[in-house]
């Protein structure tokens, strides 16, 4: 991510943040969505793929592995 585009982010999050309470917030959430995506990177390179990918990969494959209702 370019430099202007965190200034930006954080220009348009700034309009919002009134109190201490709303920065608390607003950066407990930041940090979450950060680690949740450099943990999920690091699970799918560490996997050798997309979790997402395998699911579907499995119901077209074998769609009563992942249904409980049998054909």
């Amino acid at each position: 991510m370019k430099t202007q585009d965190i200034q930006a982010l954080a220009a348009h999050a700034a309009k919002n943040i009134k109190s201490e309470h709303d920065l608390n917030e607003f950066k407990q959430l930041l940090t979450k969505m950060t680690l949740e995506a450099a943990l999920n990177t690091e699970l799918d390179e560490h996997l050798g793929y997309d979790n997402v990918n395998i699911i579907e990969y499995y119901q077209d494959t074998h769609p009563n592995i992942i249904s409980s209702i049998t054909r």
